[in-house]
């Protein structure tokens, strides 16, 4: 399995698009937006390249797709990203990625 280009997209938009703080505590405060998933993104030769987590499958294959690209990974959450910025992600993934699918890991509370 493999993120679609519409997938791409839709993350791009959303991560190019600024969450403001009285948003981004509001999906904090919602169960319901708790990560379920982890993805991680193989290149051909079998490297991790990128790590995505999201409530929904095709957000998380997306998000490891897009940072598995070293000029958005080495930015990402330290600059704010232009959806110019994010051009440089091809929207199709080559048939020689691999994606690691895996319900998000659980944290122990004590």
């Amino acid at each position: 399995m493999k993120p679609t280009p519409d997938d791409i997209e839709q993350k791009i938009l959303s991560m190019a698009i600024p969450v403001g703080p009285s948003d981004r505590e509001l999906d904090d405060a919602d169960a319901s937006c708790t990560p379920l998933w982890w993805v991680k993104a193989y290149d051909p030769g079998g490297n991790l390249r990128g790590i995505g987590t999201d409530t929904t499958l095709p957000a998380p294959l997306a998000t490891a797709w897009i940072l598995s690209h070293d000029e958005i990974a080495n930015c990402f959450e330290v600059a704010s990203l232009d959806v110019r910025d994010l051009d440089c992600v091809p929207r199709h993934v080559p048939d020689d990625w691999t994606f690691e699918i895996d319900n998000m890991p659980t944290v122990g509370t004590g």
